[in-house]
């Protein structure tokens, strides 16, 4: 990757910006610019820059970016909402997602039969997590009710964290041959599991412990708060995956586990992360539109599979997660279909490449890239 690679993102990002107020009204949203820039000046157009998903700068950021996302939703949501005034996105996430990975796992040995259970389990578990950011500008339309855009808000926030663990199991399960690990996949995924959680619980209430403490005896600077959220997130992710944790699970963790979540300190706190994890997010989306889009399947069976996810499988998982709830069929609907496959998709993927490998991989892949690039434009 040179400097040059870099040119189209830095120029997407001043022109969006300076026409942002035009674009939204239009419901372009920035996901779609800039996975279109990158469809244009990839190889499979222009081909006037040279970026992939596997590059190890942009894998690094991609990693990053993950872990701010997790860390950030997270950190915004008091879990116990989802039983008390939130019991909607609760039943959302609790029973909706398992329900989305069933009835996604259903669709794709009916239409993909020769994928195999657990492949096939991994897309759907791949395809699990929403990406609300997708249909931001109708999301928070003020003609939408505040309780179902807060439900759609809690619920994409959570999925993702809670998805990880079945794409990580289920990478496992599907490998014929795990790449190289000290030790047997079992014992990879239980520490994976465990070590993750446990870094996560502990810098997430020691950072937010110490950063209320420092800002109460007025011993930290007002900028240094807003890179304290950075910190912590990135602190969670490394120091998990230097011990034989998961650093993803650690960051989601961490992000439940920090103390501070209401209030000026805590906005300022988290007002850095979100404006850099959204950076991040735009130019993974240009990658994937200029390295991962072009290599989408565009058969019958995948494109049939990926019509179900994004209806059937998602919009039906819902519904049936919010049976006897206070919410009627059509905001039922409509949060079923505000449900879109983008970044989290996109990472996850990313994430499973990195230690399984079976002979069904790319068509896995290639079956995710063609759902998250309909969800886009739909």
């Amino acid at each position: 990757m040179s400097e040059f690679d870099l040119l189209p993102f830095a120029l997407s990002l001043l022109v969006y910006g300076v026409l942002s107020g035009k674009l939204e009204r239009w419901l372009i949203t920035p996901p779609m610019f800039f996975t279109l820039v990158g469809f244009l000046v990839g190889p499979a157009v222009a081909h006037v820059c040279e970026i992939s998903l596997g590059d190890s700068v942009i894998e690094l950021v991609a990693e990053l970016t993950l872990a701010l996302l997790l860390f950030n939703e997270a950190a915004k949501i008091d879990i116990r909402s989802l039983f008390g005034e939130r019991v909607v996105a609760g039943r959302m996430l609790l029973i909706g997602l398992p329900l989305a990975m069933l009835f996604g796992g259903a669709a794709g040995l009916l239409v993909l039969p020769g994928l195999g259970l657990w492949p096939t389990l991994l897309l759907a578990s791949l395809l699990a997590p929403t990406d609300a950011a997708l249909g931001q500008t109708v999301v928070e339309s003020k003609d939408v009710p505040e309780p179902t855009r807060r439900a759609i808000a809690v619920e994409s926030g959570l999925n993702d964290g809670l998805a990880l663990p079945a794409v990580l199991a289920l990478a496992g399960l599907a490998s014929v041959e795990p790449k190289a690990l000290e030790e047997p996949m079992h014992v990879f995924l239980a520490l994976q599991l465990t070590l993750g959680p446990l870094v996560g619980v502990a810098i997430g209430r020691l950072g937010g412990f110490l950063v209320g403490l420092s800002a109460k005896v007025s011993c930290m600077g007002s900028e240094w708060q807003r890179l304290a959220g950075v910190g912590i997130a990135l602190t969670c992710y490394a120091l998990a995956e230097s011990v034989g944790g998961n650093g993803f699970v650690s960051a989601f963790v961490g992000g439940l586990a920090f103390p501070l979540r209401t209030g000026e300190l805590s906005d300022r706190v988290h007002a850095f992360g979100h404006t850099l994890g959204d950076l991040a997010a735009f130019l993974v989306f240009m990658v994937f539109g200029a390295t991962s889009l072009p290599t989408a399947a565009t058969d019958g069976p995948a494109l049939l599979f990926a019509a179900l996810s994004l209806t059937v499988v998602r919009i039906g998982a819902i519904m049936i997660s919010l049976l006897g709830s206070t919410v009627d069929r059509r905001t039922a609907l409509f949060m079923g279909w505000f449900g879109p496959r983008g970044l989290a998709s996109i990472l996850f993927a990313t994430v499973a490449v990195e230690f399984t490998e079976f002979p069904g991989l790319e068509r896995v892949l290639s079956i995710v890239y063609l759902t998250v690039g309909l969800s886009i434009l739909l």
